[in-house]
């Protein structure tokens, strides 16, 4: 697969930062991950992709996430995922400049996750969960050194099929000493297709998934009062997977591809 080339800007960078929190996979008790059986990628317009890998089990054993320069090289990012059983252990980068450690509850579910910078702990998330099992409030610290600082949290709502209807976003406020509203988005409008993109799950809860079936419309209003809505049109593969999520007004493109056996 070839991508054109285009110079890195502040917000690819950005971008980059938000693909990180994308997971692959291999065995802990397995240090010669087995032999790539398929892969998945993704590519955001002209200058960022992402490439999934799995092994002959099905499991994501890696994943690459790449900026494109016309510049100089295209820069990649590769993490790893290690397995303890069934579970996610931790999700570590090739350089292991960035680590992402998780704890469960007795009944397996995952409700923390440390996450490292350079060998320190950065930022501390925790989940709780609803009935149905999806991720109901999303809350996050940073961590430095005995002192904990919180940042923000998220409180989700969904409809019977398992897509996110809407995500109200808050911010901590250190003068008040509590929450401010930030933004409320919402998801609206769904089709009964497979949302390709609920296969890129991020490291940070790597089990959240957000979308079942894909939203032609996300509204997101501010807590300033001003709104902005996006409306997506969509295109599947015979399997029902969307394999272009794009842009009603022409401002982004979100390709899929399946390179399967």
């Amino acid at each position: 697969m070839t991508y054109p080339k285009m110079k890195i800007t502040p917000y690819c960078l950005f971008i980059l930062a938000l693909l990180a929190l994308m997971f692959n996979g291999c065995d802990d008790e397995d240090s010669n991950p087995k032999p790539q059986r398929k892969s998945i990628a993704m590519s955001h317009g002209e200058f960022h992709y992402t490439i999934l890998h799995y092994d002959d089990s099905d499991r994501i054993m890696r994943i690459v996430n790449g900026l494109i320069d016309d510049q100089s090289d295209s820069v990649e990012m590769i993490f790893y995922v290690i397995y303890n059983g069934p579970n996610i252990q931790r999700i570590t980068a090739e350089d292991e400049s960035q680590v992402f450690q998780y704890r469960y509850n007795d009944d397996r579910r995952m409700i923390e996750t440390r996450e490292y910078a350079n060998g320190r702990v950065a930022f501390l998330h925790s989940f709780i969960y609803n009935e149905a099992g999806k991720v109901d409030a999303w809350m996050t610290k940073a961590i430095d050194g005995d002192n904990e600082t919180p940042i923000s949290r998220k409180f989700y709502t969904y409809d019977e099929s398992g897509n996110a209807t809407s995500m109200e976003l808050e911010n901590y406020d250190p003068v008040t000493r509590g929450y401010a509203l930030v933004s409320n988005s919402q998801f609206l409008d769904f089709d009964n297709k497979k949302n390709s993109s609920s296969l890129f799950l991020n490291f940070i809860n790597p089990y959240h998934v957000q979308f079942e079936n894909n939203a032609r419309v996300w509204r997101i209003q501010n807590a300033n009062g001003s709104v902005g809505e996006t409306k997506y049109e969509y295109e599947y593969n015979a399997d029902g997977y969307t394999t272009s999520q794009r842009d009603i007004e022409g401002e982004l493109e979100i390709l899929y591809s399946f390179d399967l056996p």
